[in-house]
């Protein structure tokens, strides 16, 4: 799945992954883009020795835009569903794989 292009509408696939509100909307996103795996490994900051989300500038920046295109978000809000996705996803694969 291409998630950027070099066309105009690089951002097509993310607004095709529409929620009810902000937070639902980047929890669908998060889920087609990041794998629980993925999800357990990682962190904000990457403390543990887990892989920083927070580098991944370029593409958190465009889901930020596409998501703020739609509903109001601040950063603030952007990175409390962003942090709580991830550090989320140990409890996720654990009950993916009972």
């Amino acid at each position: 799945m291409q998630v950027f292009s070099k066309s105009n509408n690089k951002n097509y696939i993310i607004d095709m992954l529409c929620g009810r509100s902000a937070k639902k909307n980047l929890i669908r996103i998060y889920r087609t883009m990041f794998s629980n795996k993925v999800a357990k490994k990682s962190s904000w900051k990457g403390l543990r020795n887990y892989f920083k989300i927070s580098n991944l500038n370029f593409t958190l920046k465009g889901i930020q835009e596409t998501v703020s295109g739609q509903y109001q978000l601040t950063n603030k809000e952007f990175e409390d569903v962003t942090k709580e996705w991830f550090r989320q996803g140990g409890q996720r694969l654990n009950r993916q794989q009972e």
